[in-house]
């Protein structure tokens, strides 16, 4: 049976997969990608590929990439195209939202390993010096701990923006107005330029 830590490692490169063929239809190249997402297209076909999870950082510009362009791009006149898109993002959402409970269940496992170790201190029976050792890896483990918790909070709320994304395009494929999220997705520093540099290219090609 695979670790809860495998299944997400394998949701999230097939998240990644399906990412890239919305916005390959959407019609952005490999490298305009991977330059919102701040990266080399090399990386990017890593993440694509691998079978090991991506940072939650990364996972959260993933998330944002995907709710710029898709709000962007989004073909309102082009029928076909919607028809092609509604089923890989109603997959890319199940895939995220499976995710996403994984991500919970790992949060939950780590949390409860931590308290497994603290327990002797905690029952003031420590008696070894392996004992000991596990409580002064457990304060570590601890610190790691909260930083992963805050780092799975940020996730969730990028996940909860491209889920409501993912909600107003299929709306907006059945006749009703696209809104713009209210949620805030985090962005690194020069991913908006470069995402307004290759939007002014390509009406400028257009003309």
């Amino acid at each position: 049976m695979q670790s809860t830590a495998n299944v997400l490692a394998l949701k999230y490169r097939e998240g990644i997969s399906l990412f890239l063929r919305i916005l390959t239809l959407l019609g952005l190249t490999r490298k305009e990608i991977a330059a919102e997402l701040g990266v080399t297209p090399a990386i990017v076909t890593y993440w694509e590929k691998t079978e090991r999870r991506i940072t939650a950082q990364n996972a959260i510009k993933v998330y944002g990439v995907f709710v710029d362009n898709l709000m962007d791009y989004w073909p309102e006149d082009d029928v076909t195209k919607q028809q092609r898109l509604l089923p890989l993002m109603e997959r890319l959402a199940q895939v995220w939202s499976e995710a996403s409970e994984l991500r919970t269940k790992q949060a939950d496992e780590e949390l409860n390993a931590l308290l497994d170790q603290c327990s002797p201190a905690f029952k003031k029976s420590v008696r070894t010096v392996e004992e000991w050792y596990q409580v002064e890896s457990a304060s570590e483990k601890a610190r790691q701990l909260a930083a992963t918790v805050r780092e799975h909070d940020e996730i969730a709320q990028a996940w909860r923006t491209a889920q409501e994304t993912i909600e107003q395009a299929k709306a907006k494929a059945a006749g009703e107005p696209l809104a713009a999220s209210d949620a805030a997705l985090p962005r690194q520093p020069g991913q908006r330029a470069a995402s307004r540099q290759r939007r002014e290219k390509k009406v400028r090609a257009k003309r």
